[in-house]
């Protein structure tokens, strides 16, 4: 792979800066496009906006974190083809590597909105006899944040398992 793109810097006559700046640039816009494209199939314009929408839930919660992470992905994949001196190479990767933990970290945390948005909807509070539905909702919120520092903690664990020891 490493020759492929040293004949093609030759054949384009481009300085690594260069390259570097188009592989950054083709990271960015390759996720900005699965980004725009999982919203056209995702986003769906409901009527009744008192139901229950998955696909309304899903991009409201999980937009934004899909925004960061695919381009972190596309970045990671094509690191190894970047034209940089190895100890900065190994430093661009381990940043990468942390952020794309904590990209998934927030997918999962905003994953259990989702999940908490349905369970709102199925157990309405506005009907007379809600006590059940009251119950349901304060063992959510409880469940819900046991879940959040849950995936905070094992967060921070794969962060520091990411730098070597001593």
């Amino acid at each position: 792979m490493q020759e492929e793109v040293s004949q093609l810097l030759r054949q384009w006559n481009l300085a690594p800066w260069a390259w570097n700046l188009i592989i950054i640039g083709a990271a960015i816009l390759l996720g900005g496009l699965i980004r725009l494209l999982l919203a056209l199939f995702i986003r769906k314009n409901v009527a009744d906006q008192e139901r229950f929408s998955f696909f309304r839930s899903f991009f409201r919660h999980l937009g934004r974190p899909f925004t960061y992470f695919f381009p972190l992905f596309f970045l990671a994949v094509l690191l190894p083809i970047m034209r940089l001196p190895q100890d900065i190479m190994h430093r661009a990767s381990r940043i990468i590597e942390i952020l794309l933990i904590i990209t998934f970290a927030w997918i999962l945390v905003q994953a259990i909105n989702v999940a908490r948005d349905y369970i709102l909807y199925r157990y309405d509070v506005k009907k007379d006899d809600n006590l059940r539905e009251r119950k349901v909702r304060t063992q959510l919120q409880f469940l819900r944040r046991i879940l959040i520092v849950f995936i905070v903690g094992l967060t921070i664990a794969a962060v520091l398992l990411t730098f070597s020891s001593m």
